[in-house]
């Protein structure tokens, strides 16, 4: 047997199995032949350090040498902080793994195998950083057997890496399971030379056969050393498992009476068969802790009688290894309410000690997680009562945020499905962003867009008070993932769209509706008035139609001279909304495309753009409007050639843009659209209607509620020459507002049809 890299030739040491002696031999070590004997142990003379091995047969029975089998065996065994470098191991159902929170870096460190190199971990955090907000490691070494067992972690000695000054201490939690509490070593990771450090010694029963402990490492609670430019390192290598003695089994026997007391939460190894109320410590996971530490900080018993309501309703498992628990509960230590996270092999309170109501649901995307309940605030009202029965919570920085302002009532249950969170429950309102602005209905069930920050609509909906929302499993062939609700469904709705959707002949000339796959938000912040103080206006009844011989002129005159009150409010369009639409067909690619105007906003990459959104029926995609981005409500949109006219009530920034704006399609660049429109006194400037004149080549009639143009004389309705670009007065202008336009007879070229 010659050793790998130094190619020594090892003296082994073995037992003759014919005599029963042991015996030691270097070039000339036999091997039995005997049927019966399965196979034959050879150690070292002592640890060895090696690649590899050598091994030379010389001489054999029968036609040539041969192996039936050949394992090289470790002195115990090893999970490394590198994941690739864990192996499935013998008869191990997987091999060891690991978790971590925070960023770690791959880095090489020397061995005292000349020439070969090994990788480890490290993280850099800032001094002063408390362990629960700390990076942390968790390796979970597979464990074949039971037995009394050494655990030893090996720590890079820092002179090889140069970062003696950076080093510091770090806690290390471990879990060996059968019913035993976990153990906690501070370990000095300050050693120069590479060093083993023992951190565990006892028996170790493993509860199932994929049975994994658990060894956990966070910086120290009070960290060694003062650290280089402000921050710690700390490194992560390997943990080896010495067995010492396998004649060890678990103490206690699970059970209420005679074992541990958990309260809430169980991992059941699903190998195992099902159980009762007592369970035997063949059961037990690394995790069972979480139900004992809940039990603890409960007040046991006693506190358990105190308040019979105690419950945990919902657990989420962060890939990190963190553990989230929600429910309705009070904890005092750590002190929490509701929620609490088990990390680091502890309960850890929440920002804010957790929430002022029950948690019923939780639910994770990627750092984040979604909360739901009967909740407003933290529990040491921290967010000002923002967290109206739905909130996020930020897994890296610590903090919640509100979801706008939430719902109006319970929430009962979340889920996570194409970067949207459905929300379910007992409410009927979305509430309004903020005070004053529109709530939307949405009985039982509401959808919340993750990258958007915003409330959706996605399709279908039920009415009624739910309480589950999930997934389903996989689809079948030919299928789409659906998602499940359940509770007291009163009615369900065919079609949900947020704005617009898309109608065409169907079958038999029947129109049919498909929801479109764009959303538009209702995140719109309007510098301009969408709506005046205006008194009401209820016009007097007519008894007959005005009569054929009364000139049009001599009517107007009239008018004119008396005082007219202004238009009624427009109609409430609470975002999103579209409120007018136009097809444009590009001339250089011939695709046709719906231009839409209203109050809304819109995502296109990490742009948001507001009002004014170009549909592609081709990609089903929206985009904005190159340029200057409006600010308020689209009324009217009019497409001329390959000119767009955009009416409303909105201003630009850095523009002099007043309710009125021109677009050229062609060259997808704003147009001056001449000296801006100007409001009358105490009025703001609203342009409603928007249409080519049928008596004049060339020119747009902008009408609605304004007193001029730039200088120009103009009120309540404007000529738009497309050609001069310039305004022209309509006659002496119309006294009122104006809110639609219509042509008439050829016999007078155009009628104003006014509702004043």
């Amino acid at each position: 047997m010659t050793s790998i890299p130094d190619n020594a030739v090892q003296e082994l040491h073995y037992i003759d199995p014919a005599t029963g002696q042991n015996q030691t031999c270097t070039t000339d070590c036999p091997l039995s032949t005997n049927a019966s004997v399965p196979y034959q142990d050879f150690t070292f003379n002592g640890a060895v350090s090696l690649t590899g091995v050598q091994v030379t047969l010389t001489q054999w029975k029968g036609a040539g040498p041969g192996l039936h089998l050949f394992q090289l065996l470790s002195s115990g065994a090893f999970a490394s902080a590198v994941v690739s470098n864990n192996k499935l191991s013998c008869f191990a159902p997987q091999p060891s793994n690991v978790s971590f929170t925070g960023s770690w870096t791959e880095i090489d460190a020397n061995t005292n195998i000349p020439a070969t190199t090994q990788l480890v971990l490290v993280s850099t955090v800032n001094v002063g950083t408390s362990p629960a907000s700390g990076p942390s490691f968790t390796w979970m070494p597979y464990v074949s057997a039971s037995g009394t067992y050494n655990v030893n972690m090996l720590i890079p000695g820092c002179t090889d890496f140069q970062d003696c000054s950076l080093r510091t201490s770090c806690k290390v939690s471990v879990f060996p399971g059968g019913g035993q509490d976990p153990t906690v070593t501070v370990v000095s990771q300050q050693n120069q030379g590479d060093a083993v450090q023992q951190i565990y010694s006892g028996p170790i029963v493993p509860s199932s056969p994929d049975f994994s402990m658990t060894i956990t490492m966070t910086l120290a609670d009070n960290p060694a050393g003062s650290g280089q430019s402000g921050q710690y390192r700390l490194v992560a290598d390997r943990i080896q498992l010495v067995l010492n003695s396998a004649n060890t089994t678990g103490t206690g026997n699970g059970t209420a009476a005679n074992g541990k007391t958990a309260f809430g939460f169980l991992e059941w190894p699903l190998s195992l068969s099902s159980g009762t109320t007592g369970f035997s410590n063949a059961t037990e996971t690394s995790l069972d802790v979480i139900g004992f530490s809940l039990f603890s900080a409960l007040g046991k018993n006693a506190g358990l009688a105190s308040s019979p309501n105690s419950a945990v309703a919902a657990v989420v498992h962060h890939p990190s290894g963190a553990i989230f628990i929600g429910g309705t509960f009070t904890l005092s230590t750590p002190s929490a309410s509701n929620i609490v996270v088990f990390k680091n092999g502890a309960l850890t309170a929440l920002s804010g000690g957790g929430l002022n109501g029950p948690v019923t649901s939780l639910a994770l995307s990627g750092n984040t997680l979604f909360v739901g309940g009967s909740f407003t605030d933290s529990a040491t009202n921290s967010t000002q009562g923002r967290l109206s029965s739905i909130a996020s919570y930020d897994i890296s920085n610590d903090q919640w945020s509100p979801l706008l302002a939430g719902v109006n009532g319970p929430v009962k249950s979340l889920a996570v499905d194409y970067g949207q969170v459905s929300v379910v429950g007992n409410f009927t309102i979305i509430n309004g962003a903020s005070s004053g602005s529109p709530r939307r209905e949405s009985p039982g069930l509401a959808v919340w867009n993750i990258s958007n920050s915003a409330w959706v609509n996605s399709g279908g909906f039920l009415r009624g008070s739910l309480t589950f929302v999930g997934n389903s499993t996989a689809p079948a062939k030919g299928q789409q993932q659906s998602q499940i609700l359940a509770g007291n469904i009163q009615s369900s709705l065919s079609f949900g769209a947020s704005g617009f959707v898309l109608v065409k002949n169907g079958k038999d000339g029947q129109p049919t509706m498909t929801p479109l796959s764009v959303q538009l938000g209702d995140d719109v912040s309007n510098s301009t008035a969408t709506t005046n103080s205006r008194r009401a206006y209820y016009p007097r009844a007519v008894n007959h139609w005005l009569s054929r011989h009364v000139a049009i002129p001599q009517l107007i005159a009239r008018q004119s001279s008396a005082t007219l009150a202004p238009l009624p409010s427009s109609p409430p369009a609470p975002a999103p909304a579209v409120l007018a639409g136009a097809f444009w067909t590009n001339t250089s690619t011939s695709e046709q495309v719906a231009i839409l105007g209203g109050n809304f906003t819109f995502t296109n990459g990490s742009t948001e753009s507001t009002g004014v959104a170009v549909y592609h029926p081709s990609t089903g995609t929206l985009s904005p409007l190159q340029g200057l981005t409006i600010n308020g409500t689209v009324r009217t949109v009019l497409v001329q050639d390959n000119l767009l006219f955009v009416g409303g009530e909105f201003t630009a920034l850095g523009t002099d843009f007043v309710g009125f704006a021109i677009y050229d399609l062609l060259h997808n660049a704003w147009v001056s659209g001449g000296p801006a429109l100007q409001p009358t006194s105490g009025a703001s400037v609203v342009v409603r209607s928007l249409t080519v004149s049928a008596a004049k080549a060339n020119t747009v009639v902008v009408a609605g509620s304004f007193g001029q143009a730039g200088l120009l004389p103009c009120r309540a309705i404007c000529l738009w020459d497309v050609v001069q670009k310039q305004w022209n007065a309509l006659g002496n202008g119309i006294q009122g507002d104006v809110a639609s336009v219509a042509y008439a007879v050829s016999r007078w070229p155009f009628r104003w049809r006014l509702w004043c």
